[in-house]
């Protein structure tokens, strides 16, 4: 009985396995047959948000620093 399994546990891995192997040609043969594009811009603005996040940074922490100093 613990052949048996082993042998219907290594066939269903095997199956899967072709299965994934095949859905993956599938997703190649479109990518490269089917035309697209990826528009870029919102990735840019993200960046372009989050450089300016972080450059306001030091000035914030400057001002905070400041003011510490003035409170009692």
């Amino acid at each position: 009985p613990a052949v048996l399994l082993s042998l219907l546990c290594r066939n269903e891995l095997n199956e899967h396995l072709e299965t994934m192997d095949s859905n993956l040609d599938n997703l190649q043969t479109m990518l490269t047959t089917h035309g697209f594009s990826v528009d870029t811009s919102a990735l840019l603005d993200i960046q372009d948000l989050l450089s300016s996040q972080e450059q306001q940074k030091p000035a914030e922490a400057e001002a905070s620093a400041a003011d510490t100093g003035t409170r009692l």
